[in-house]
């Protein structure tokens, strides 16, 4: 298996530290069914650096209403379902987390972030089971 390289970045939301590792090319069914945002393009680390896990990050020129919106209508009725924002000099960070039965599926929009200026930053796992 070849060696494959990605980037690591952290956030805290709600007092919850979300790690994204990216970089590798998952979509749906890599994710355990966590909707990705349509139109979104996974977002590719440069080839350099130091090597990384890999979770997959995506990101959209839409704003981050547009997105929390499409996300809601999908989300809003699953089990366990809870919203976190988080609003800061650096920018806005929308969570939700849903899911039970010792997994939990989360996604995180952010907006406002030096790196990705203009986009809204879409990550999305699964944790447990």
């Amino acid at each position: 298996m070849a060696e494959r390289k990605a980037f690591v970045t952290w956030v805290m939301v709600a007092g919850i530290v979300l790690v994204t590792v990216s970089g590798c090319g998952m979509r749906e069914a890599d994710v355990g069914m966590v909707p990705v945002y349509p139109g979104a393009k996974e977002y590719e680390y440069p080839t350099d650096g130091p090597s990384r896990l890999e979770l997959p990050r995506y990101t959209t020129g839409d704003s981050l209403g547009t997105v929390e919106g499409w996300y809601r209508k999908r989300l809003e009725r699953e089990d366990g379902f809870h919203e976190y924002t988080e609003r800061g000099p650096d920018g806005e960070t929308v969570m939700f987390r849903y899911g039970g039965g010792g997994s939990a599926r989360i996604v995180a929009l952010m907006r406002g972030m030096d790196d990705f200026a203009g986009k809204t930053v879409i990550e999305v796992r699964t944790i447990g089971n």
